[in-house]
């Protein structure tokens, strides 16, 4: 199987892309994904790599079984990435509506402090079958002031590997961030 990048292609138009084979795709989309209402990948075993745009709100995506990666926003739809190790970003927090199914795999997560911060205090169904979390941003400011976050892990669906970016150290200042409810032997 080969790897295919559909480098400085525009899918301005496109309503529904498919991707089928055995190959790793990548959307290398060079506009936006304004008209896609769907990505389905669901009879691909390579891959598809969505992660040049944020796909629309009310765009879906379905995974098939390699290794798939997507943008979302303010997903108002049912997102599922099927079996492989795929990654989620999250550029903003869901719509209602919105869910995303990682499925089998080692799937991942990523998000902002603040966008996981928008959980907590509330159960919630919206994320199921991710095993690690990704927080994408620094912790704090570079401002000299000491900052802190904390996160309900049990909140996001995810609550067994997480990695951080870090933090903006400035002027001896002190950034904290507290992850509650971290599964046993994490």
């Amino acid at each position: 199987a080969v790897k295919t990048t559909l480098a400085g292609s525009s899918f301005n138009a496109a309503k529904t892309i498919t991707v089928t084979g055995a190959g790793a795709v990548i959307l290398d989309e060079d506009g936006s994904y304004n008209a896609v209402t769907s990505i389905v990948a669901s009879g691909n075993t390579g891959g598809v790599d969505a992660t040049a745009r944020t796909l629309p709100a009310a765009a879906t995506f379905t995974g098939g079984t390699g290794a798939d990666s997507v943008n979302l926003g303010t997903s108002t739809k049912a997102i599922t990435m099927g079996d492989g190790d795929d990654t989620v970003t999250m550029t903003g927090n869901l719509g209602g509506g919105g869910s995303i199914a990682g499925g089998d795999g080692i799937d991942t997560l990523r998000m902002t402090v603040a966008s996981a911060q928008n959980y907590d205090g509330f159960a919630q169904t919206i994320h199921t079958g991710f095993e690690r979390v990704v927080f994408t941003d620094k912790l704090g400011t570079n401002d000299g002031v000491n900052d802190s976050a904390t996160v309900d892990m049990a909140f996001l669906g995810a609550d067994t590997y997480v990695t951080v970016a870090g933090s903006n150290l400035l002027g001896g200042a002190v950034d904290v961030l507290t992850l509650n409810n971290m599964a046993d032997g994490s």
